[in-house]
């Protein structure tokens, strides 16, 4: 299958899954595009067609110009037409996928992220909004991360599209990097304490003060609770936090080997995020046999049954927080194990698999 995946943002995610693609005999090219300030010139391999938005369509007013101006820029340049068009989100992706489809007059799948549901900005200007519940009605398909994110649009949408969109809609989540799946890690017996983890960048949205009052809730019992963070800080506020809690380990950013090496050491993965797209990190924990706490209607939560791999809490409750901790370390070692395996769920050659059916349907 010719396969053009369009994306404004080309990581981990979206390398992952471009790579799935090739390894199961697809021809994909990606076409990824950058509306910014300053011209970039990324080091891309030869399956990426890479544009840069002119400096003279700057500008907010101008937005849904400036997608059909990449659109337009793209289909001149593609050797061939493809059979699918699959965009990365539904607002600005969409639109180019959209304009994209009519001019191939083939079909187009989207995929529906944090930036979609969350921006307040693209809700809130009425032609955008019009042109995202555009794209979501005139796509084959669109893919959620998560059970709540579908629910949480469909309660944005007017009842007619809602219905519309609900009934070509499927949940598919995002794979983690091989190397946590081909470094799995069993844990034989239940800890002594309770060690816990966050691994993110440490700022507003990851929500670090809130399980750091848990902590300090649990601490108070006389339990012997400690935090490791490991990260970026985003904010000096949070240096200030960490400084003035001793429970509180702070390692900077470090590779996914670090990473793996502080999951082993710790006993329990603890984010509750104000808003998390899907959280590789989550998936990435449990590879490592960590149970994980995840924040109630975001992007993990309801990937298994609640208590299967750990629990959704609020992201402000903080003594909600501290029981659900103490939930999660009861019967750890079942748990624990539970994780590992289940972590095999997130392998991008099996989601690359699921995604191609919905493409073939």
């Amino acid at each position: 299958m010719n396969i053009l995946y369009v994306t404004g943002n080309y990581e981990s995610v979206q390398k992952h899954l471009a790579e799935a693609f090739m390894r199961s005999g697809n021809d994909i090219k990606v076409f990824y595009y950058r509306i910014r300030n300053k011209k970039e010139k990324p080091d891309l391999l030869e399956h990426v067609l890479y544009y840069n938005s002119p400096f003279h369509m700057r500008g907010p007013v101008l937005l849904l110009f400036r997608l059909k101006a990449a659109a337009l820029w793209c289909a001149k340049r593609m050797e061939k037409k493809p059979d699918i068009l699959h965009g990365n989100m539904c607002f600005l992706d969409g639109c180019i996928c959209r304009y994209l489809s009519h001019i191939w007059h083939v079909p187009y799948v989207l995929s529906v992220r944090d930036t979609d549901m969350n921006s307040s900005y693209l809700w809130a200007v009425p032609w955008l909004r019009r042109a995202g519940i555009r794209n979501l009605e005139q796509a084959k398909r669109i893919l959620f991360l998560s059970e709540g994110y579908r629910e949480m649009l469909l309660e944005r949408l007017p009842k007619a599209a809602g219905d519309k969109i609900k009934a070509k809609s499927g949940v598919i989540p995002n794979g983690i990097d091989p190397y946590f799946l081909n470094h799995r890690y069993v844990r034989r017996k239940a800890p002594e304490q309770i060690r816990i983890i966050f691994v993110g960048k440490i700022g507003k949205r990851k929500n670090l003060e809130l399980t750091t009052e848990a902590v300090r809730i649990l601490r108070k019992r006389g339990m012997q609770v400690s935090l490791t963070a490991v990260g970026e800080i985003e904010d000096d506020a949070y240096r200030d936090m960490i400084h003035d809690h001793a429970f509180i380990t702070y390692i900077p950013k470090c590779p996914m080997e670090d990473v793996a090496a502080h999951m082993r050491a710790a006993d329990l993965f603890v984010m509750p995020s104000h808003t998390e797209s899907f959280g590789l990190v989550y998936a990435e924990a449990m590879s490592q046999g960590l149970p994980v706490i995840y924040t109630r209607g975001q992007g993990f939560d309801r990937q298994f049954p609640d208590g299967t791999v750990g629990y959704a809490v609020s992201d402000t409750d903080s003594a909600e927080l501290a029981e659900k901790i103490l939930l999660a370390m009861e019967h750890y070692t079942e748990r624990s194990n539970r994780c590992t395996e289940l972590a095999g769920i997130f392998d991008w050659d099996r989601i690359a698999n699921e995604i191609l059916k919905t493409y073939r349907e």
